[in-house]
């Protein structure tokens, strides 16, 4: 009673290629069709049984089930239920699996019986799955779950739901959701685009500022570079007269540092020890709430966590002269003449951003 069939592909997409989702296909989807056509289903993972499982399915059933994902991955199905019609050959009813999308192509598994077969695992990103019961003796069915996984030389990201190029790994681009492409051990081994940044370093002693400037995170504004410690230490030359001026520092442009994975620590110090400190970190942030003064440095560090999930930050920063109002909190500086004697308050209109003292 075995046969061969051509299946017209109507197509029908179940469910959208979306992290985590999961489609289920039965009786309803793609059985008993008139015109003989295939169920195509997409996802991540998802479950297919025959008609009616566990009950016994119905005599003379035709169903066609072809699942389609992304290139690079392939398909992994495993059998949860068996009970087909026994025969040595499965002539009358059996379940198919073929490797690719035509009825010709190569065969995967034939089963029946109740003995559940290995799993089985797709040379490419599709399968044809056809299950045939003829007009006597029949079972409960059977019933299977399936899975992605990339193909063996693709770098697996993203629970598989990414597969990429070994070349697309350190490369300072962002190709995985998690950013397992992008993490510590780029650094660490220097590998590709990270060589020359391993010996670079992020961290240095500014002395002698005289004039306003700028320091940012490697890659800024793309990503920070995981697993590179930054420190900086920041001191004013002093003026003609001795008196040194106030250093004012702010984080005026786009500014990412996830809280959850990390935080900017500034603080000031003199030859007694830490004066000041306060920690940043969020999403967006201004001036931050402190100021060198007269024989004080100011030190930020910023040592990230092993994956980038931020893009860092870029620090401005100015002097404000000895005979002036220095407004470290609000990151204003009112020369005598302003008329300005008290500094206004600091306005916080980011939520995300966390501050402490």
């Amino acid at each position: 009673m075995e046969g061969e069939f051509l299946f017209v592909a109507v197509v029908l997409v179940l469910s959208g290629h979306t992290e985590g989702q999961t489609t289920v296909a039965n009786a309803e989807q793609g059985c008993g069709r008139a015109d003989g056509g295939y169920m195509v289903i997409r996802g991540l993972s998802g479950a297919i049984s025959s008609p009616g499982h566990p009950a016994m399915y119905p005599s003379n059933s035709v169903c066609a089930w072809r699942i389609i994902v992304d290139e690079g991955q392939r398909i992994v199905i495993v059998f949860n239920a068996l009970d087909i019609e026994v025969d040595a050959q499965c002539r009358y009813d059996y379940f198919q699996i073929r490797d690719g999308s035509e009825p010709s192509a190569a065969s995967l598994a034939k089963v029946c019986g109740n003995s559940l077969p290995s799993p089985v695992t797709s040379s490419g990103n599709n399968v044809l799955i056809t299950f045939r019961s003829d007009d006597s003796v029949g079972g409960e069915g059977f019933g299977i779950e399936w899975s992605v996984e990339c193909l063996p030389t693709l770098i697996s990201c993203d629970y598989s739901a990414t597969c990429i190029n070994q070349s697309k790994t350190c490369d300072l681009i962002n190709d995985c959701n998690d950013w397992t492409d992008e993490g510590a051990d780029c650094l660490e081994q220097g590998l590709g685009a990270y060589a020359a940044l391993k010996n670079a370093g992020c961290s240095s002693n500014i002395e002698n500022i005289v004039e306003n400037g700028t320091l940012s995170t490697p890659n800024y504004p793309s990503f920070y570079i995981a697993g590179m410690d930054c420190a900086w230490t920041l001191s004013a030359a002093p003026e003609s007269d001795g008196r040194y001026p106030t250093i004012l520092a702010s984080f005026d442009d786009p500014f990412g540092v996830a809280c959850s994975a990390g935080n900017i620590e500034i603080s000031t110090s003199d030859s007694n020890g830490v004066v000041e400190s306060t920690t940043v970190c969020g999403d967006q942030a201004g001036p931050i709430a402190i100021g060198a003064e007269e024989g004080q440095t100011m030190i930020l560090t910023f040592s990230p966590s092993s994956v980038p999930i931020g893009q860092g930050y870029r620090v401005q920063w100015s002097l404000c002269p000895p005979d002036s109002l220095a407004c470290p909190v609000t990151g204003q500086c009112f020369p005598p003449e302003s008329g300005v004697l008290s500094c206004p308050s600091l306005i916080t209109t980011t939520q995300d951003m966390c501050k402490f003292h």
